[in-house]
């Protein structure tokens, strides 16, 4: 029994059962190649084809409506921490050998190519 008097177990089997009893089975179509490929990365996170097919395609959703799931989330931002890191150290080693002049021409270039990109008129 939990805190509030209910079976753990009992309560988690009604929670699987409202979520999965509103699903409504689809086809879709693998070559036997691709559904082995599937099988494999299912197996490999220990959940179903099935759920890692679901998994993948809500995730896509997601990441097309401009959010990204938690994953991929940490990974940008661990990928950024360590771009951001980097270039500090060689930012401040330019400045240590006198490059400051070849820095800003950097700097510059990177402001107006990240302008160009998102749409903005570079100063």
């Amino acid at each position: 029994m939990n805190e509030t008097g209910q079976d753990p177990i009992e309560n988690d089997a009604e929670h699987d059962e409202k979520r999965y009893s509103s699903r409504t089975p689809r086809a879709i179509r693998f070559s036997d190649p691709e559904w082995e490929r599937v099988a494999t990365a299912a197996s490999r996170r220990r959940i179903t084809p099935a759920e890692f097919v679901r998994n993948a395609v809500l995730a896509t959703t997601e990441s097309e409506s401009g959010t990204f799931p938690p994953e991929i989330t940490a990974q940008i931002e661990r990928i950024y921490r360590g771009v951001y890191l980097l270039a500090t150290l060689k930012r401040d080693e330019m400045i240590r050998v006198g490059r400051q002049e070849e820095l800003e021409r950097i700097r510059k270039a990177g402001r107006e190519s990240q302008d160009s990109i998102m749409g903005n008129v570079s100063n």
